[in-house]
This record gives C-alpha cells, sequence and structure tokens, in this order.
C-alpha cells in the first residue's frame, strides 16, 4: 500500500523556500481509509489520557505493520524538505483530536526542539479550521523540549502576540487527506476555530532527538512516551 499521492520533487522547491508545503489529498485514499479506522480505534482504546492538553486528547498512533508505511513517510519527507534520510528520527506520532469546545483563537506556539519538520496528516476537518502559520517572521529555533518552556522564557515584548502582531499570515485551509510539512520548531503556528479536528501529527528530525521514546526503531517505543507523559509537560 502506498503513503502517498504525490512526487516529492514536486513541493521540495517550496519548501526550501518558505519552510511549508501544503499537498492537497497527498494522501492515497487506501491509506487514508485505513489511518481514519485506526484514528477512529486509538482514541477510544489508547487515549494518552496524560497528554490531554485541555481542550485536546492524543493518542499514540501505530504504523500499520503489514506495509512499509514508516519507510515511506521517511522517503517522503526527506525528498521534499531536502534532508538525510538515514539521519531521520521520529520524536512524535501523535493523533491530536480538538474538543468540540476548543478555544477557537488558541495562542500560536512553536513545536519542541526535536520537531525539525512537523508533518501533519488531516483526518477530519471542519470548514471553519485553518492552519496558522507565520512563516517569514521569527523564524528561530525552539531550543527546549517543550513549547511552554519557549514561552516562559519570552521577555513581555518578545511573545508571539506581540512580535506577530504586523507578520504576515498564512491560512492553510487542509481537508481530509490533505498533507502539510512545515520547520515545526521555527514557525510560529495555531489552529484557529479548531473544534472537531482530528489530526496525525509526525514530528521529525536529522539530529537524533527522541525525547519521547516514539521513533519505531527506539529500544523503549511507547513505554517511555508514557513515562514522559506522567512528568509536567502540559503546554507542548
Amino acid at each position: 500500500m502506498k503513503l502517498f499521492n504525490f512526487d516529492p520533487q514536486d513541493y521540495s522547491a517550496a519548501y526550501a523556500q518558505h519552510g511549508f508545503v501544503h499537498i492537497r489529498q497527498g494522501l492515497t485514499d487506501q491509506f487514508y481509509q485505513v489511518l481514519r479506522a485506526q484514528v477512529d480505534e486509538y482514541l477510544h482504546t489508547r487515549r494518552l489520557e496524560k497528554f490531554a492538553l485541555g481542550d485536546k486528547q492524543q493518542s499514540l498512533y501505530q504504523f500499520p505493520q503489514q506495509w512499509d508505511c514508516f519507510g515511506q513517510l521517511l522517503d517522503g519527507v526527506a525528498d521534499v524538505c531536502g534532508l538525510d534520510r538515514t539521519a531521520l528520527i521520529l520524536s512524535e506520532r501523535h493523533i491530536k483530536a480538538y474538543d468540540l469546545n476548543a478555544n477557537p483563537r488558541p495562542l500560536a506556539h512553536k513545536d519542541r526542539y526535536g520537531s525539525e519538520v512537523s508533518v501533519g496528516f488531516s483526518v477530519s476537518v471542519p470548514q471553519a479550521s485553518k492552519l496558522v502559520l507565520y512563516p517569514y517572521d521569527d523564524v528561530s529555533v525552539n531550543p527546549y523540549d517543550s513549547s511552554a518552556e519557549l514561552r516562559a522564557s519570552l521577555a513581555p515584548e518578545a511573545v508571539p502576540e506581540v512580535t506577530l502582531k504586523h507578520a504576515r499570515r498564512v491560512e492553510l485551509s487542509d481537508t481530509a487527506g490533505d498533507v502539510v510539512m512545515f520547520r515545526g520548531n521555527a514557525i510560529w503556528h495555531l489552529r484557529s476555530h479548531p473544534a472537531g479536528t482530528t489530526m496525525l501529527y509526525l514530528k521529525l528530525n536529522t539530529f537524533n532527538s527522541d525525547p519521547l521514546g516514539e521513533d519505531p526503531r527506539h529500544e523503549f517505543g511507547a513505554s517511555e512516551s508514557l513515562e514522559f507523559a506522567a512528568a509536567d509537560h502540559s503546554a507542548m
């Protein structure tokens, strides 16, 4: 089964220039149907209770074992983003589902340090829900292991509510089956009007950062992720 429904070379120049790409219907229909069924099951049976972030629930995603979907992910990300495929590490693989009462105007954040590339697979996206990126202003890398630590380190005049007031805002209207790739640890971003949205987010890097132990090749895998979740990382 094929994972992606696009030629990575068609998007590599745009990623190099802008730091993000939005690939409409980038997942094959066959994989999307499998993913949607997995999401329905995992949110009921494998929820990461201590990773629940206020109005968002999370589950740990498992790649289908009968197809090399993980290998195809590495191939696609490496080719689109111009990275060394052999160095890619998966630092997060979470299904994220927003509650129906989710805040329609959340604060912008940057992903943890290990998110050199954040990859989003859109599973269910209401029409009002948009992924908002600020890819052209303040794109320094978050050096911390959570967005909360980054925000706590900023002076009042350096928080994104101040620095992004006049920044160029990019709104992506993604729909089911779309793929988004962006520099997650460097680009401020948010999900506006997220209520009812379900995504699979996969975070990767080329500097061997896997703090949650979620790379499928990691010896400890999901058990270490759950141990990490027991700590206070409430605003990642």
